[in-house]
């Protein structure tokens, strides 16, 4: 298995992340992708991974909470939904995703297919 190169973390710049737990998406930013993994990993019982990052500080922050709003649920946390992963994939670093204890290779990873059909049936 090739190792993940090393997640950006220069203090220099501020980093939008999307972090997957379940069926929820959490839009936030840092200068520190790593160690914002493991603050947020450590209070959840649930596994938690970076799904992607991009470059950028409070105002693309903002612009994507509110282009999102739709499926808000509290705080930073937003539902999955098809319209945040197709954001996803043509905008942000895709490459790696990082998880606590192990690496996750999108591969093994539910498609954005299957996240749908388990929220169609809690008419999400």
């Amino acid at each position: 298995m090739s190792k993940n190169p090393p997640l950006p973390g220069d203090p220099t710049k501020e980093y939008v992340y999307f972090m997957r737990c379940d069926e929820w998406l959490k839009i936030g930013r840092t200068r520190n992708l790593k160690k914002r993994l493991y603050s947020v990993s450590c209070c959840n019982p649930r596994h938690v991974f970076i799904l992607a990052w991009m470059e950028g500080g409070a105002e693309l922050e903002r612009s994507l909470h509110t282009r999102f709003r739709k499926y808000h649920s509290r705080h930073e946390w937003f539902r999955c939904h098809k319209k945040i992963f197709d954001y996803i994939d043509e905008h942000a670093n895709t490459e790696h995703i990082y998880g606590p204890q192990k690496r996750r290779k999108a591969a093994t990873l539910p498609t954005t297919e299957d996240v749908l059909e388990v929220l169609a049936r809690f008419e999400i």
